[in-house]
């Protein structure tokens, strides 16, 4: 008697599973191993090891030294060795260059630790064309003939792939290489002789606006071209600065009148300076800072007569440490005029004093400048006395006085809400 149909499909079913089931046992037990993963591969600017991982274990552990897997069509030079069983690894004493183009493929008959066949596809990197690796300088200020000291990762760069662009400026303006003996110069001072062969020397080919942003473009072909920016320093400019009542009124004569710089300034030159006027001719305060480093500002000692008028005078040829012409030297001798001291009414004993006991208790105040006929007269101030023995209550009264000192309260919002320490 034959089975009903729907379970003669069932087993059929059943069979099937089974077969494929086999089939694809005996296909991962016959297939090759292979490359999983192989960094780097593309266009790379720099590249300092090459790494590949297998699917299956290629060496006995622990024998880090077993040969490369790999053959490379490109001159690399370096240090290969196994990572692990599947890791091959090899290190690149140096970047290399530009235009680099390397194709890594496995050497012929290459078997896995069990014996099985290794395949797998040719892998490929390519430095592309030559970039800025390196510049000096490489973010910040720069001065308006900025020379530029440009490492690229290949040999032979050439200044017209170069250019500037200044923001105040719309067109390029083309980089020029320097004199052989300033570009000498530079590389001796930055130790770069032996790399004379990448590095481009340039400036760009006129001078360069005060406060100005600039660009420093290397077009290279059709990729996206290097980009160096920077900010060109301002002119070099000199400001008196003085504190004043109002911001139009005269200078206060008790404060200190400073000069600043725009940019620094030699000590000597600074130091030169002179402030006269009121009989009398004052020399800048001493710098705090390394004996002959240079300033970018100093400053006159008060206290100075009172409406009177001073001249503030600079060395001739006044100049910046990199040899800047003063832009406003036009305000020099400047003129300076000082106000009157201004009313003071101040007691002697802030934030804490000691006023005897007695009927000839007394509180002192210092008066300037305010009303002749200013009514002064005692004021007897009501108040309990406090014997105080123990360091701890003394400190925590001091504590509670500064605490107070030049503070607002509240009405009624004046009391501690810590408890008296005891008599």
């Amino acid at each position: 008697m034959s089975p009903p149909p729907i379970l003669k499909a069932q087993a059929m079913k059943t069979l099937a599973r089974a077969a494929l089931t086999v089939a694809l046992f005996i296909h991962a037990v016959g297939a090759a191993a292979g490359v999983v993963t192989f960094s780097p591969q593309g266009e790379v600017k720099e590249v300092s090891q090459i790494r590949a991982t297998f699917s299956s274990s290629m060496i006995a552990l622990g024998n880090s030294a077993a040969p490369a897997p790999f053959a490379w069509s490109c001159g690399l030079r370096g240090k290969g060795h196994w990572v692990d069983d599947k890791t091959w690894a090899l290190d690149l004493p140096e970047t290399p260059p530009a235009n680099t183009d390397c194709r890594f493929t496995l050497k012929p008959g290459l078997k896995d630790q069990r014996g099985d066949p290794v395949s797998g596809p040719a892998f490929r990197f390519f430095t592309g064309p030559a970039v800025i690796s390196q510049s000096w300088p490489d973010n910040g200020r720069i001065e308006e003939d900025q020379a530029f000291v440009l490492r690229f990762n290949a040999p032979d760069a050439q200044p017209s792939s170069l250019h500037c662009q200044s923001s105040s400026l719309p067109e390029r303006i083309p980089a020029r290489p320097l004199s052989a003996p300033d570009r000498a110069a530079l590389l001796k001072h930055l130790k770069l002789e032996k790399d004379a062969a990448r590095i481009l020397t340039v400036r760009c080919g006129q001078r360069l606006a005060p406060d100005s942003k600039l660009s420093l473009i290397h077009l290279r072909g059709a990729g996206k071209p290097d980009k160096l920016d920077f900010q060109v320093r301002p002119a070099f400019s000199a400001a008196m600065r003085c504190q004043r009542e109002n911001a139009k009124g005269p200078c206060i004569p008790f404060k200190a009148i400073e000069l600043n710089f725009s940019s620094p300034v030699p000590e000597k030159l600074a130091m030169a300076v002179r402030l006269s006027g009121g009989g009398a001719e004052r020399a800048p305060l001493a710098q705090e800072r390394g004996k002959g480093e240079p300033v970018d500002s100093i400053r006159f000692a008060p206290p100075f007569p009172p409406l009177e008028t001073l001249t503030l005078t600079l060395p001739k040829d006044f100049r910046d440490e990199i040899g800047r012409p003063l832009l406003n030297a036009g305000r020099f001798p400047l003129a300076i005029k000082l106000g009157d001291y201004p009313p003071l009414a101040k007691f002697a004993a802030a934030p804490f004093g000691i006023i005897e006991s007695g009927a000839d208790a007394a509180l002192p105040i210092t008066l300037r400048g305010v009303e002749p006929n200013l009514g002064i007269k005692a004021v007897q101030l009501g108040g309990q006395s406090l014997r105080l023995s123990r360091d701890a209550d003394i400190m925590s009264w001091l504590a509670k006085v500064q605490r107070y000192h030049e503070s607002y309260l509240p009405a009624g919002k004046g009391r501690d809400s810590n408890p008296r320490p005891p008599a």
